[in-house]
């Protein structure tokens, strides 16, 4: 009884102890950005965040902006002349301001620009200094002694006042300013303080000599008071009273860091204090602290820094600016993790875990280096490191405890079991029975069976029966094949192995019965709700019934964010739990998917296989390569509300999307047909980081699914002419049915060939030609009666039009022959023969010219302009020989393709030889030139002469002139001749 009391007792003070450590400490997940995540470098001179949640950060070398998931450097530019050591403040209304040697710039957020709106009329070589904003106003301290009022709306100048202490003291490394607090700021420099009074514009106080603060943090806490750190051998928290002159040491901790800063912050609710390397809560009087902010890993989260600014963002998490070593972001609403695992790398490889409620005590098993016993607030309280008579550390892999508060774990290798006993000080072996030689303990392991009397401890094919009243263990082999678990379900036991599931019995396991079940790449765990049973493979997770019929299977198709299941497990709600390669997910009963990942807390992304186990409370605990995670799940929240997207980045031809406003202002874009491959990138903005989002998208017109996407990666599309809706969305778990959050319209404009009004215009003409083609068959038939009668008449008429040719050409030039050839039988004189003579030449080569181009035209129905250009050359080429004194010339160029109907090409040539024939028998010309050129609807054909030429107003039109014009007029040409006596003759021919 004593012995009971002395250990009741020694259990509360462990109690007592725990509940005043859990006062003590307070964990959020965190997140550390260094250079190797992209920061310009490690020393972060300034940070604010603008009103979409991105953070900008200043250097000594530069700005960046930091949306999340990438920085992104922001050169010098219009409007921000300086990128240069500058200093960043945050405007009530959220508007950012940068502080450069050249004066203030504004970001336009909604127009991606800056506005350089104080220019400074001198140059020097420290940016200005904005204080704060009083009365509306924005006030800052420029070089020379001037405090500038400045209109935060218009941003001009309203007042400057001239503080003469102040003149010339901006490179003065002393000078440093605190906050405006009701119109009063306060200041440092040379060895005192000074508070100004902005309406009465006159120093109001000064102190006497004192020590330098440490860093730039000034805090004007009420009219007369002034919060700061001091230097000098005691560090710590001091408040200065500029009424009664005294210092009040607020705060003082000892610690062995040589990093010295302080500032102070109002974080939830409640005073958040940096001080040194650490992260306190604060008493409303700042004298003590309440808790310590650290990791899930018990942790500092500022590491070997210290802090030099800390700025909350628009879902008030925290950024923490360190000396030299990047920037660390906290998360104001972590979720319920535990961690249980010890430093060093490999110390904490979890083989099997135990939640021993009973006795606040949780076992993990580990790979190589024992048991770690910890209690419910994470504190290792017993480090199990070797077994009996053994020097070296052991691997645990399954754990159980007995009725006495013992605890019967299984090791690798070993073909005994062991015991710990419940004061954790004493190990010891215990006899394995087996039909034959009890064999060693395989590596995958799993606790099968667990009750108060018995439990079944599964070795891969080995199973260790363990009664808990006597401490019996009982060995069975089940047949030798590869297996990771099992399931013990209706008093059956079922393992999956080689494509087969095996049922066996509970008493002796001896299979019952086989199922052939493939195409898993190996089952690794099991759990059952109801009649179904859920298998966790290496290709997601397979539901089927007890005859092993396939019901569902969850895979990356229905949002998985990995199909390698370790261990599963159903909540009281009936979502099922599981660990992966990936982080832990939740698979809610209507299908809905949520992840959590390292980032979240959890000891790495990697779990191993049925390292798990659910208390009676609910608590589930899973564990991987570095520990072990437990949590409540219904205590698990859903932080994944009111969500923003915005859209990072629009290429188009792989250019960036130039606009006269930020992409995440833009509702629509209208581009041409080739400018048709597009790159989008977007991002999620809500109370965690990005990463911790599912990112989805749809190309609506194009998508018929919700697309997955890691955050900020960029979506590639190549589109078709068309309308389009880019759909963007994002929480914590894929949703099939997803309303989208953003929406971006784009619009592909067709080829003009295949714009509306061109296939309108199309689709008339088919319909015209449709018509067209009804109607010509409707005529068809009447076409073909009267075509018998239309080929006479048409033949006919050819033999009229052949046959008047003949007359008018050939019969007119017989005609001429036979009357001279009767002037020559009369004709005594031999100069008037010889002259007949001439005549009957001429009359002959028209004859055979005249012949040769009737049967020309007679012999196609169509030629092109090229032929009929040839057969003036034709009719040319010999005139060059029959009249040596005549210069013929042909020049120019013919329409290319251009059709003639044969009686126009004809009614052409005939028309350009009686010119000729004019020239050289009328006109005695000593000069013939053709020329043809072509124009935008006609072919022009010109035929000059230098001969003796006619008056056209006192000379009647022979028949020559008169069968030109009629040629002409029968074919739609257009002839025009003009003629002065001695100047020679000019004939047009157009042609359409």
């Amino acid at each position: 009884m004593k012995l009971a009391r002395q250990f009741l007792v020694f259990l509360l003070m462990i109690l007592w102890c725990s509940f005043l450590q859990a006062q003590q400490k307070s964990r959020y997940n965190f997140y550390r950005y260094s250079v190797n995540e992209g920061l310009l470098q490690s020393t972060v001179l300034d940070l604010e965040v603008d009103q979409n949640n991105f953070c900008w950060l200043s250097f000594s070398n530069g700005i960046q902006r930091f949306d999340g998931n990438s920085f992104k450097i922001i050169p010098v530019q219009p409007g921000l002349p300086d990128d240069k050591n500058t200093g960043i403040y945050r405007q009530q209304n959220g508007i950012l301001l940068f502080e450069h040697t050249q004066g203030i710039s504004q970001f336009d957020i909604q127009k991606n620009a800056f506005h350089h709106v104080f220019i400074r009329p001198e140059k020097h070589n420290k940016p200005v200094k904005i204080l704060g904003e009083w009365n509306k106003i924005i006030v800052f301290y420029d070089k020379a002694g001037f405090f500038h009022f400045l209109n935060p709306d218009k941003y001009n100048v309203v007042k400057t006042i001239a503080v003469p202490l102040l003149a010339n003291q901006y490179a003065n490394g002393s000078l440093i300013f605190s906050n405006i607090k009701d119109g009063h700021v306060s200041f440092y420099l040379n060895g005192r303080f000074y508070q100004y009074d902005l309406a009465i514009e006159k120093i109001i106080y000064t102190s006497g000599v004192l020590l330098p603060p440490v860093g730039l943090y000034l805090e004007q806490s009420s009219k007369q008071e002034l919060l700061y750190f001091n230097s000098g051998n005691e560090y710590g928290l001091n408040k200065y009273n500029f009424r009664s002159g005294s210092i009040e040491a607020v705060f003082r901790q000892q610690t062995q860091q040589f990093n010295y800063r302080g500032i102070l912050f109002d974080w939830k609710g409640s005073r958040l204090m940096s001080y040194f390397n650490k992260l306190y809560f604060m008493s409303a009087d700042l004298k003590k602290d309440s808790a310590e902010l650290i990791n899930f890993k018990n942790k500092a989260i500022i590491g070997n820094s210290t802090a030099t600014k800390i700025v909350a963002d628009n879902f008030d998490n925290l950024y923490l600016v360190t000396i030299n070593d990047g920037i660390r972001k906290i998360i104001r609403n972590s979720y319920p993790l535990k961690f249980f695992g010890m430093e060093g790398d490999n110390n904490s490889y979890a083989l099997c875990v135990y939640a021993d409620k009973n006795t606040n005590r949780i076992l993990v098993g580990t790979k190589g280096n024992g048991i770690l016993v910890f209690d419910s607030l994470q504190n290792i309280v017993k480090h199990v490191q070797r077994l009996p008579g053994e020097q070296i550390s052991f691997t645990a892999n399954n754990i159980t405890r007995n009725t006495k508060g013992e605890y019967i774990f299984t090791v690798l290798g070993k073909s005994s079991a062991f015991l710990l006993s419940s004061s954790l000080l004493s190990v010891s072996k215990l006899p394995v029975s087996n039909t034959n030689n009890a064999e060693e303990a395989r590596y995958f392991s799993n606790l099968l069976y667990n009750d108060s009397l018995k439990a079944i401890l599964q070795t891969e094919f080995r199973l260790f029966v363990v009664n808990k009243q006597n401490n019996n263990v009982q060995q069975f082999n089940l047949k030798e094949s590869s297996t990771h678990g099992g399931l013990l379900h209706k008093g059956k036991l079922f393992i999956h192995s080689a494509n087969q599931v095996q049922v066996y019995d509970t008493s002796a396991f001896k299979v019952l019965k086989t199922f052939p079940f493939a195409n898993t790449s190996g089952v690794r765990c099991y759990n059952s709700n109801g009649n179904n049973i859920y298998l966790g493979s290496n290709k997601g997770i397979f539901v089927v019934d007890e005859n092993f019929n396939i019901l569902k299977q969850y895979n990356r198709s229905t949002g998985l964010p990995d199909e390698c299941i370790y261990s599963i497990h159903f909540d009281a709600q009936q979502n099922l739990w599981c660990s992966t390669n990936k982080g832990i997910f939740r698979i809610a009963p209507s299908g809905q998917i949520f992840q959590l990942t390292k980032e979240d807390g959890l000891q790495e992304n990697e779990f191993n296989n049925n390292v798990s186990y659910q208390s009676a409370d609910g608590e589930l605990y899973f564990g991987g390569v570095n520990g072990v995670n437990s949590f409540y799940p219904e205590k698990i929240p859903d932080y994944m509300v009111d969500l923003g997207v915005y859209i990072t980045g629009i290429k188009i031809n792989n250019q960036d999307f130039v606009a006269d406003t930020s992409y995440q202002y833009i509702k629509k874009i209208n581009l041409a047909h080739d400018e048709n491959s597009i790159a989008l990138a977007f991002i999620a903005s809500g109370e965690q980081n990005p990463q911790r989002y599912i990112h989805q998208y749809k190309m609506e017109g194009l998508d018929k699914e919700w697309l997955q996407q890691p955050a900020g990666e960029t979506v590639r599309y190549v589109l078709p002419p068309g309308d389009y809706v880019f759909k963007m969305y994002a929480s914590g778990s894929f949703d099939s049915k997803a309303v989208a959050i953003k929406e971006l319209h784009i619009k592909i404009n067709p080829p003009f060939w295949k714009a509306w009004w061109f296939l309108a215009l199309v689709s008339i003409a088919a319909v015209g030609l449709i018509v067209y083609l009804i109607n010509r068959y409707n005529h068809a038939r009447y076409q073909k009666k009267v075509a018998a009668l239309l080929m006479i008449q048409k033949v006919q008429e050819e033999r009229e039009r052949i046959s008047m040719e003949l007359h008018d050409s050939i019969g007119a030039y017989a005609n001429a022959v036979l009357y001279n050839t009767e002037l020559l039988q009369n004709e005594v004189q031999d100069s008037r023969r010889q002259s007949l003579m001439k005549d009957l030449r001429f009359a002959s080569k028209d004859i055979i010219t005249s012949l040769r181009e009737t049967i020309w035209a007679l012999k196609n129905e169509n030629y092109t302009a090229e032929e009929c250009m040839m057969r003036v050359r034709n009719f040319i080429h010999p005139f060059s020989r029959y009249y040596p004194g005549i210069n013929f010339k042909i020049e120019g160029e013919v329409p290319q393709q251009k059709e003639l109907h044969y009686g126009t090409a004809l009614n052409i040539v005939r028309i350009v030889q009686e010119a000729v024939n004019n020239a050289i028998k009328h006109g005695q010309a000593k000069n013939i030139s053709i020329k043809t050129r072509v124009a935008i609807a006609a072919w022009h054909m010109v035929i000059d002469d230098d001969g003796k030429g006619f008056d056209e107003k006192n000379i009647t039109p022979g028949n020559g002139i008169i069968n030109m014009k009629k040629r002409a007029e029968e074919k739609g040409l257009i002839v025009e001749i003009t003629s002065k006596p001695a100047e020679g003759t000019h004939v047009s021919i157009i042609i359409p």
